[in-house]
């Protein structure tokens, strides 16, 4: 029998940082879907921040088929 080894998701910016095409890939398909658009915040607003959610996808057997890398905004803030 084979003894996978999980990897662990990433917890800090140094180690989000190793994910490079993951976020590249992220970023770029939020590009292409023109998801957000920049605009003018007024005096009395606050603005959204975001942050990265990050996870490792297994197949059936347990071995890594891919790092995923989302951008979300923190809208419970």
């Amino acid at each position: 029998m084979e003894r996978v080894i999980q990897e662990v998701e990433p917890t800090c910016f140094e180690q989000v940082v190793k994910w490079d095409n993951a976020m590249d890939e992220d970023m770029s398909t939020l590009d292409a879907n023109v998801i957000w658009e920049l605009v003018v915040l007024f005096k009395d607003k606050k603005e959204i921040e975001c942050k990265r959610v990050c996870k490792v996808k297994h197949n059936a057997i347990g071995i890594v088929s891919k790092y995923k890398v989302r951008l979300v905004a923190k809208g419970y803030a």
